[in-house]
């Protein structure tokens, strides 16, 4: 089920016209953490993108695929440098195939860079989730270090 998600939205991202609108492009890439695995940016404005994610976490208390989806908004000229180092935070969902599933929001602070003149965008990222199921809801701290590729 968590499979037939990810591919959808996949699908739906490149398919759709923000996938073609974005004064950044769409970027691949690897991420670190909880979880670790795929990561999918598709940059909607100069400030905004949609980001996804699958993957594998193994903590205490679930372990499993997965399937991440956030809207960043970006603070792009809140650190000078050579090339761009913006602030992001934004606010998404995630699902689970852990036993049982798990779904809950999760919020995202992050730090990218952005080098001049590259293809690449290397992020560091701080996700508070707040898991409403499996009963009784419960808060985890997860995050990740990763790097995507820009096709277009």
């Amino acid at each position: 089920m968590a499979r037939r998600i990810f591919y959808l939205t996949v699908c739906l991202i490149l398919t759709s016209p923000i996938a073609f609108s974005q004064s950044r492009g769409f970027g691949v890439g690897l991420m670190l953490g909880m979880p670790t695995g795929l990561t999918v940016k598709a940059w909607t404005s100069s400030t905004g993108a949609l980001q996804f994610g699958a993957g594998w976490r193994n903590s205490l208390s679930n372990t499993g695929t997965y399937i991440t989806g956030e809207y960043l908004w970006h603070a792009m000229n809140f650190i000078k440098a050579n090339g761009h180092l913006p602030l992001y935070a934004g606010i998404g969902g995630v699902i689970g195939t852990s036993t049982p599933t798990v779904f809950g929001v999760r919020g995202i602070f992050g730090l990218a860079v952005l080098p001049r003149g590259t293809r690449l965008d290397i992020f560091l990222q701080l996700t508070p989730v707040f898991y409403f199921s499996p009963s009784p809801a419960q808060f985890d701290l997860d995050g990740g270090v990763g790097f995507r590729y820009y096709f277009f």
